[in-house]
């Protein structure tokens, strides 16, 4: 990796004053932190977009390293170059089998040094050359083999910035995370892996190549701190240079751009004497919440706020939670509920239901699924994981605001009789209309997945919408985020009745969604419990959904009028200790005209789902 440490004197001097407080370019100084989030992860993210696929490299790692101690032993030869590599890789042998890998490789930091050792140590052992020996061929084969799955050195760097950017999403301790800890939430959580002087330089070239200068020379001050006693000469006059050189551009940025910048922060004095001298600086107010007390003075429920301030609140509600954010007149009508929409089976063992917020309505449902249900969904995924991408079917791309991995669940299929359901049931050539049903389609439903099938109908006895039709809704969609995974804020639904699918464009998708309408409602279960991190945050309303194994949120997504609600736009947090699995279940909105009607006034533009179930007899608290 190369620190950047050198710009042009012109395009600092471009750009001075012009970014300093005032005006309208306060914010776009503001929210530095969410304007790098969206670039931190490269290309090559793959290898770390899953936890699930994290784990299959551990255990790999597992035998790789019982097979490395055991080639180094028998190569006398070549004992002395192998076993370097060893010594600093696995300098107590093998790794030791662990109960719970998922959980293991979940922490970032024990994930941080199992990529430090198959990635850079790996490299710069030459080892690639080493294992193509042709001594003891069998077990040369097998390291090589499973060498070739190992972490580049981009995966590293990856991974690097993924751990700067959950320090600044948490703000986390530095000299914590260098003793091996992650403090969250008033707990700790050890990890195996214990970061070195030379590691902890590498994090710190993360956070000033990502613009965190503040951070960043904070990690090369702690390296310098504990290599002080070391007898590795070379390495400390390297780390001296790098905090050297840092603190003298941080100095420049600070002068020339100020504090915060859209690409920078800084400290808010500088390092050098002389010009910490100067009068800017004597009057500095170090006060570290300036920015947050600036996202604080933003209101909730205002749909016009500018994109990146959005991103600032729903970055502040992962760091701190909504307690400051929502007031007793925005919960007043909020509460936990039993619902059984009158079926006298479910007064029976009705729905554990939490509102979260009552227009749009957001509402948990606790316990939903069971733990062979979500034992089932996640053994089906694993195999199937595919990278994450967003957009219609036409367009769809893979983004870097969307950390994840994804496999669909199909629960249902329907085999029409030709009889009944003429050659045109898939529209044809420039056809846009919705293509005919039989009379009764429900004849022709055959259940792919029993399980699936099972979630899908109670989700409909629960919410009391329809999903088992053929254009009620799709399949499931299962997702594992991986180390660092997020998904930054979005809406769900695509903006059918907005006019933002064009029907020449994206032809395909218009067709579909001519048929089925747009997401009406979002059904999000959440198939792991995740130890720190990965809440589903609604920065527009103040909601945080912490996520519980078995549990679902649910929310409105569409206005009355079919077009789509900007104040349920919502995101996920980085995921900082565990690993997060979900399942989403998306609501067409055509075949619920009987379930969800439109209120016959015009100026209710969002639905009462919560007056409408109390209404209806349907809960009781």
């Amino acid at each position: 990796m190369v620190l950047v440490l050198c710009e042009s004197a012109m395009h600092l001097q471009r750009d001075n004053l012009k970014n300093r407080f005032h005006g309208k370019n306060l914010w776009h100084l503001l929210i530095i932190i969410v304007a790098i989030q969206s670039s931190v992860f490269g290309d090559n993210a793959d290898l770390f977009s899953s936890i699930s696929d994290t784990e299959r490299l551990f255990e790999i790692e597992i035998q790789f390293s019982r097979d490395i101690v055991t080639y180094v032993e028998a190569l006398e030869n070549h004992a002395k170059a192998i076993r370097k590599y060893v010594d600093l890789a696995y300098p107590e042998g093998p790794l030791k089998d662990v109960p719970d890998k998922e959980a293991f490789v979940a922490n970032p930091l024990n994930s941080f040094g199992m990529v430090k050792r198959l990635g850079p140590h790996f490299l710069d052992h030459d080892m690639a050359n080493l294992l193509a020996d042709q001594t003891l061929m069998e077990l040369q084969t097998k390291l090589s083999n499973n060498s070739k799955v190992f972490p580049t050195a981009s995966n590293f760097e990856e991974i690097v910035i993924s751990l700067s950017l959950l320090q600044e999403t948490y703000q986390l301790n530095s000299s914590d995370l260098a003793d091996g800890f992650i403090t969250y939430d008033g707990q700790k959580y050890q990890s195996d892996f214990r970061l070195n002087p030379r590691d902890m330089m590498e994090i710190g070239i993360g956070a000033t190549n990502s613009g965190w200068w503040d951070n960043g020379i904070r990690w090369f001050q702690i390296a310098e701190q504990k290599q002080r006693n070391s007898t590795d000469v070379v390495f400390s006059k390297i780390l001296a240079q790098k905090v050297r050189e840092g603190t003298i551009y941080h100095d420049k940025l600070l002068d020339q751009r100020g504090q915060f910048g859209a690409t920078h922060r800084c400290f808010p004095v500088p390092f050098d004497k002389k010009l910490k001298k100067k009068k800017k600086y004597k009057k500095v107010k170090q006060n570290v919440n300036y920015i947050r007390e600036k996202i604080l003075q933003q209101k909730l429920f205002h749909a016009e706020i500018p994109s990146q301030v959005k991103k600032a609140m729903s970055f502040d509600m992962c760091s701190n939670g909504v307690r400051e954010w929502r007031t007793p007149e925005h919960d007043r009508r909020l509460r936990c509920a039993f619902i059984h929409h009158q079926d006298p089976y479910f007064r029976l063992g009705p729905f554990k239901v939490e509102v979260l917020n009552e227009t749009p309505f957001v509402s948990m449902f606790h316990n939903f699924m069971h733990d062979a249900e979500m034992d089932h969904y996640k053994d089906y995924a694993k195999p199937n994981l595919a990278r994450s991408v967003t957009g219609l079917a036409d367009t769809q791309a893979r983004v870097q605001t969307r950390t994840s991995k994804q496999a669909w669940l199909a629960e249902r299929w329907f085999t029409f009789n030709i009889t009944e359901a003429s050659a045109s049931t898939i529209p044809q050539n420039n056809d846009l209309s919705p293509p005919p049903l039989p009379f009764e389609p429900m004849k022709y439903a055959v259940d792919l997945d029993v399980p699936g099938a099972n979630v899908a109908r109670r989700i409909k006895y629960a919410t009391g919408l329809e999903t088992e039709r053929p254009f009620s809704g799709e399949s499931f969609q299962i997702a594992n985020y991986g180390l660092g995974g997020q998904y930054q804020i979005h809406l769900d639904g695509l903006g059918f009745f907005d006019g933002q699918i064009n029907p020449h464009r994206e032809k395909t998708q218009f067709k579909h969604n001519n048929a089925v309408g747009d997401r009406l409602a979002t059904f999000m279960a959440y198939l792991t419990d995740v130890e720190a991190g990965g809440h589903t945050v609604f920065p527009l309303l103040g909601v945080s959904a912490k996520p519980e194994k078995g549990s679902a949120i649910f929310w409105i997504n569409l206005h009355t009028t079919g077009k789509r609600d900007e104040l349920t736009i919502h995101g996920g947090c980085p995921v900082l200790v565990g690993s997060k699995w979900i399942t989403n279940k998306w609501i067409y909105s055509n075949d619920q005209f009987q379930k969800l009607t439109c209120p016959l006034s015009e100026s209710e533009a969002r639905y009462p789902v919560l007056q409408r179930w109390l209404d209806n007899g349907a809960a009781f608290v």
